[in-house]
């Protein structure tokens, strides 16, 4: 059943993995949108490098947002359903933050090292904050598909690599896992993952022979960062 309505079940699962993977979620028909405008974005070289000033193929991912292509994409029922899921699953009303198309590109595109997104946000701000990542195709491991860290949210803040100066709010650099408790979630088209702002998570580059193409959007409780008084 496509977006289906969260269970009891799902809210525990997530309280305790710190992650929920949910299969066949999204109509196939609203993925062939979604990945035809990515593709749109980033042929029309609307999408940001990642690679920072790299010139080795192997560091690249392309990121952009849906606003290059579709302004009224709030509106859209796939992004109310998410929206919904995520906010029962953190049992709290949740206001949209910001999204993200990140594109790797075939056989080279870059990995993604262990960190957690809400690192940076002070002492609570990362237990606000819940993201759901969306493939626009099927994932495996050869592709960039998520790994998280078993049940890694309920160990608060982990230390970063600092890797932008000796600032400790500059740190956005990997962080270190116990790779016994690592799980990865691989998925087929339609299907998603939510995961908590504290959960450490990775993907590896994609050496598939087609683009990785995801979807990203991450959800607040309260007045989201940078919007403002």
């Amino acid at each position: 059943m496509t977006l289906p309505l969260p269970t009891d079940a799902d809210v525990h699962t997530f309280q305790r993995q710190g992650f929920l993977v949910v299969p066949d979620a999204v109509p196939v028909a609203t993925i062939d949108m979604l990945a035809a405008r990515a593709t749109r974005i980033r042929e029309s070289q609307l999408a940001m490098d990642w690679s920072q000033g790299s010139t080795r193929p192997e560091d690249q991912v392309l990121q952009g947002m849906l606003e290059l292509d579709w302004l009224e994409w709030r509106t859209a029922a796939f992004h109310q359903w998410t929206l919904s899921f995520a906010s029962a699953l953190m049992g709290a009303p949740l206001a949209l933050w910001y999204n993200q198309l990140l594109d790797k590109p075939p056989r080279v595109g870059a990995a993604t090292f262990w960190h957690q997104d809400g690192a940076l946000m002070g002492a609570d701000g990362g237990d606000r904050l819940i993201s759901c990542w969306m493939p626009l195709q099927d994932v495996d491991v050869s592709s960039g598909c998520m790994h998280f860290l078993d049940g890694g949210h309920q160990q608060g803040i982990l230390e970063h690599e600092v890797v932008h100066g000796d600032q400790p709010d500059c740190s956005r650099g990997a962080c270190v896992v116990d790779p016994a408790r690592v799980v990865a979630a691989p998925l087929g088209r339609g299907g998603v993952t939510f995961h908590h702002g504290l959960m450490p998570h990775m993907t590896h580059e994609n050496r598939a022979p087609h683009w990785r193409q995801v979807l990203i959007q991450r959800f607040f409780e309260g007045r989201p960062p940078g919007s403002g008084e």
